[in-house]
């Protein structure tokens, strides 16, 4: 048996003979009772406030995508990152090369990106990296989450982004998926 004190309010489960007392448990009870229903309001508060920020375009934490910043806990465009956003997007579209090439490509020219970890330092451009940014529709405006849908300002036009769509779209069916299991 292991006694429980609460100082506020002040309760003790264990009588003098070690007993549970019932008038306690009950206290207990509705004690803690009261402590979830805190809590779940609390939960709700935070909730509330959480989708409150993201419909005033205000920046709520998590991951930043490359070409973006926070200003006054709003997100907005990083001129010099959304460049090399805006050059991934219009090199896949009209030269129709891979992310690999383009991210090889750009990291021969000196294009560097945000450290995700450390933010003061900047890293090599990568295949993952421009494959993702291939994908995220963030850049057109709007980043879907499991829980809620996030704005950000636009960096390239839908109609650059349909084209990218479109590029993937027939890069996915030329794609070799054949493939033999030798034994």
């Amino acid at each position: 048996k292991i006694q429980v004190y609460s100082m506020t309010p002040s309760l003790t489960l264990f009588d003098d003979n070690g007993e549970v007392s019932i008038g306690m448990s009950i206290a207990f009870s509705v004690y803690a009772a009261m402590v979830k229903v805190e809590t779940d309001e609390m939960f709700r508060k935070f909730e509330r406030g959480r989708n409150q920020n993201v419909k005033e375009g205000k920046y709520i934490g998590g991951y930043l995508c490359f070409g973006y910043k926070v200003e006054n806990k709003h997100i907005v465009i990083d001129p010099e990152e959304a460049a090399i956003v805006t050059k991934v997007f219009k090199m896949y579209a009209e030269r129709k090369i891979s992310a690999r090439k383009i991210a090889d490509e750009l990291s021969q020219q000196g294009y560097m990106v945000r450290n995700r970890t450390d933010k003061t330092k900047q890293s090599k451009l990568t295949y993952t990296t421009v494959s993702k940014m291939l994908v995220n529709q963030a850049y057109i405006g709007t980043k879907k989450s499991a829980k809620m849908e996030i704005t950000y300002p636009p960096i390239i036009s839908i109609d650059l982004w349909e084209q990218c769509r479109q590029v993937a779209a027939q890069n996915n069916r030329s794609a070799d998926k054949s493939y033999k299991n030798y034994h």
